[in-house]
């Protein structure tokens, strides 16, 4: 810990002063891959017919808002930029939460363009109004050194007044998916509100080589992966389709069913509903390199569920190592390092600038059962959301195939899947039968 008026160079992960602190940001949050990308954010659906007062929602967030912050100061900070204070991107936030914090992250604004957008609307449209409205985080290289907070909490009348959105925004610089719904949970009246870990473990990095092993790593970070990737997002056609439907469990059961006799002499062998997500998913997008993302969280002693931060990884894995659920379970029982099944070795310097590349991420977190609700005029908490989804705006997209898994309303898991007009990744995943149910919304989304 660190006096303002001694300026250090130095390790030290939490630099306090009288009124504020300092958190240096990781060595990857501050990397391309993260400054670049929006915020993670989310928007939750809630017909006023069920109940829904907007006034009192308003006061009841507003407050547990306010408890979360106390709770998770940095989450009224500041992205800041100050090499006599420290080499890296540093979070900084006040140690005592105050009204102007929480109001310079609260919004509840009746908006021209959010009146027009509801659960009929399509996908597209939602995103781009949602952006429009000011709700969704900067990317993190735009919030340096500005007056621009971190997160961004906002309750929107829409649909004429028939429908209030619930958005929330969390920069991607200071969290991953694994943090963003734990404290996306914590607005629930009957989860805890739980001080999350802000300081970083120190030299994460060295905990990701020792995780998947220095040559993928290596892929990871290659420039000629990164020409492939910059040409595809300049030159290829964008993202302009989305379609989410609900995972099938009894397509996912029988699955696992088949990994299990195939597996039979291990009576300890499994196959994960994830594991089974990614398999269908890849084999449909058939690309050369999947890229999939893996919470390190428990993983690795360092980090644990109550880190706060950019604690994931991802794995690649290619067509011989995601052909199968056994093989993706496979990858991650034999860890770490956590790497493919495969019988091929590192992509040579052209294969990785010419590749076809898929990407898929999870945000079914166990920490969050899409049991969200708002409040009555009485106070007490409505029912809970009707439609949640994880909010992208589809030309800002990497051109390539991507899903994301998540949780749509209490005990329901679905797929989001994001693709190119021409690419017919999603009509053979439909026609594969062995993974996706019906559309979660048939007017939002392409079918």
């Amino acid at each position: 810990m660190c006096r303002p008026d001694i300026p250090p160079r130095t390790s030290s992960n939490l630099q306090l002063q009288e009124e504020k602190t300092y958190v240096p940001l990781m060595n990857f949050e501050v990397g391309w891959s993260i400054l670049i990308q929006l915020g993670v954010t989310s928007i939750s659906f809630f017909p006023t017919e069920d109940g829904v007062d907007f006034e009192t929602s308003v006061l009841k967030l507003k407050s547990r808002l306010r408890e979360i912050c106390e709770a998770n100061p940095w989450l009224v900070g500041k992205i800041v930029k100050d090499k006599k204070r420290h080499e890296r991107l540093m979070c900084s936030f006040p140690n005592v939460i105050r009204d102007e914090d929480v109001d310079a992250i609260f919004s509840a604004d009746t908006l021209d363009c959010m009146q027009a957008i509801g659960r009929s609307s399509s996908y597209k449209d939602v995103a781009k109004a949602v952006r429009k409205s000011g709700a969704i985080c900067k990317a993190g290289h735009e919030l340096i050194n500005n007056s621009d907070r971190v997160t961004k909490v906002s309750l929107l009348p829409i649909n004429d007044g028939r429908e209030i959105a619930f958005v929330f925004s969390l920069a991607h610089v200071v969290a991953d998916g694994q943090t963003y719904y734990q404290l996306l949970n914590m607005f629930v009246d009957d989860s805890a509100i739980e001080s999350l870990k802000v300081e970083r473990v120190e030299n994460f990095d060295k905990i990701v080589v020792r995780s998947i092993g220095q040559k993928e790593k290596g892929l990871l970070e290659s420039s000629s992966l990164l020409v492939n990737l910059a040409s595809r997002k300049l030159f290829g056609a964008p993202i302009s389709k989305a379609s989410a439907n609900y995972i099938d469990q009894t397509k996912i059961a029988k699955a696992k069913l088949e990994a299990k006799e195939e597996y039979s002499k291990d009576p300890n062998f499994f196959v994960s509903t994830n594991d089974v997500i990614t398999s269908a998913f890849a084999n449909a997008a058939d690309s050369s390199v999947l890229l999939m993302t893996l919470d390190l969280r428990g993983r690795v002693p360092e980090a644990d569920k109550k880190h706060a931060g950019n604690y994931q990884t991802v794995l690649w894995y290619d067509r011989e190592s995601y052909d199968a659920p056994a093989k993706i379970r496979q990858s991650l029982n034999q860890g770490p390092p956590f790497k493919r099944v495969s019988a091929s070795g590192p992509l040579t310097r052209w294969q990785r600038t010419t590749a076809s590349v898929s990407f898929i991420s999870s945000w079914a977190f166990p920490s969050f059962d899409a049991d969200i609700h708002l409040w009555k005029e009485d106070g007490s908490p409505s029912a809970p959301v009707s439609l949640h989804l994880p909010l992208y705006e589809l030309g800002e997209q990497l051109p390539v195939p991507s899903a994301i898994v998540f949780k749509p309303c209490k005990g329901k898991i679905a797929m989001l899947s994001l693709y190119q007009k021409r690419n017919d990744f999603y009509k053979r995943l439909i026609a594969s039968e062995n993974l996706l149910g019906e559309s979660i919304n048939e007017d939002m989304f392409v079918s």
